[in-house]
């Protein structure tokens, strides 16, 4: 909670891809090839995801991510 950099959230998503941005622009924006974790870099890949329910984690700083499912959602 004191770290600026760490970003949390619930999102519903349908198998396709995902990506990390800031600011509502691309300028900004993180990717990678792996799922459900890894470390996105700057302007890097689309991140493919799997349909779910997912608690997501995101570090800014270091790029680091997660997509944790959420049980039992709807």
């Amino acid at each position: 909670p004191n770290n600026p950099h760490v970003w949390t959230g619930t999102v519903t998503l349908t198998d396709a891809e995902a990506k990390f941005r800031a600011d509502d622009a691309w300028t900004n924006n993180w990717g990678a090839k792996t799922y459900p974790s890894g470390y996105g870099v700057g302007n890097g890949d689309n991140i493919p995801v799997k349909a779910g329910t997912y608690a997501v984690r995101f570090n800014d700083a270091t790029g680091e991510y997660q997509f944790m499912p959420v049980a039992n959602a709807t």
